[in-house]
């Protein structure tokens, strides 16, 4: 059996703060950034712990680089579907206008990229996390009860 992989907020933050910075983000996407980043993710994380899943905190190089620690760690496959990651709205349009959190496309032992993949894409996926997002390997079978779960608790 495999796992699901579980994203507790959507990505695109360290590029969304970026803009901020730079004044090239609307008052709508500074609004839900702060929000995010607001957020403790202690009671998400008290929870996986909980049930015993493997937990890790998106940090300098996004959901790509988390995704290659968990599946080093499990020694597995990950495949991630990318019209099932949650963005930030507007985030991949600042992305096409160069806004990034790093200067080119991180080098990820391990990690390959699907030929053709736009580079602004490829950053947003490559998104230096500020809102302390975790991703979470879930087994298939136990993922709709905790998704139901985080989402009683307000943060899914």
């Amino acid at each position: 059996m495999s796992d699901v992989l579980l994203l507790t907020r959507p990505i695109g933050s360290g590029i969304a703060k970026i803009a901020v910075a730079q004044k090239l983000a609307s008052k709508k996407l500074a609004k839900e950034l702060k929000a995010l980043t607001g957020e403790s993710n202690e009671a998400e994380a008290s929870e996986f712990v909980k049930r015993g899943l493997k937990t890790v905190e998106l940090g300098a190089l996004g959901l790509l680089g988390a995704a290659a620690e968990l599946a080093v760690a499990a020694k597995k496959l990950v495949v991630i579907e990318l019209e099932r990651v949650p963005l930030i709205a507007g985030v991949p349009e600042l992305s096409e206008q160069g806004v990034a959190t790093h200067e080119r496309v991180p080098e990820v032992n391990g990690v390959l990229l699907p030929e053709g993949l736009p580079e602004p894409i490829a950053q947003v996926l490559f998104d230096a996390d500020a809102s302390g997002a975790l991703l979470v390997a879930d087994p298939e079978a136990e993922a709709q009860k905790l998704g139901a779960v985080l989402h009683k608790n307000g943060v899914a």
